[in-house]
């Protein structure tokens, strides 16, 4: 999700280039997402860095919010997976800790890595970080290092 920062600043450069008094110089911006399903972790991060949200910026009253009618899952026959879900989001399933206990029908994939993050050297043997000058680039390799070692799987 895109965050508040990432929004604001978006929506001065447009007021900046054009002169405009009116959020994001007038065009029509569609966001889309579940708060409840996408949640704002964030490693090691601290309150500020969850105030960062787009819940959280002065544009958000700009919005004009829809929701969706027909869940399709629950069409489908899922409405259990669908109530957990939305218990999940709404801090229902927590248990006294804060843990949740995952349904035991629910199907464990023996590969789960391989799975959510697919292949992870072929990706990363196609990326780049680009920089103006070496010295960018050197601050970034002391960020990668503790990576380069790293099991990936294949």
């Amino acid at each position: 999700m895109i965050s508040k920062t990432a929004l604001e600043t978006t929506d001065s450069v447009l007021r900046d280039l054009t002169d405009s008094p009116f959020p994001f110089e007038g065009k029509r911006i569609l966001l889309g997402g579940d708060f409840r399903q996408i949640l704002s972790v964030i490693r090691r991060g601290i309150k500020t860095d969850l105030n960062n949200c787009i819940k959280n910026s002065y544009l958000s009253n700009q919005f004009q919010k829809f929701a969706l009618l027909d869940n399709m899952r629950v069409i489908n026959g899922d409405a259990d997976w669908i109530k957990f879900l939305l218990d999940v989001g709404d801090g229902v399933a927590n248990d006294y800790e804060d843990r949740v206990t995952l349904p035991k029908n629910l199907p464990v994939s023996e590969n789960l890595v391989d799975d959510v993050f697919g292949d992870l050297r072929g990706e990363m043997a196609e990326a780049a970080i680009l920089a103006p000058k070496n010295i960018d680039l050197d601050r970034r390799y002391l960020e990668i290092e503790p990576f380069r070692n790293r099991n990936v799987p294949k």
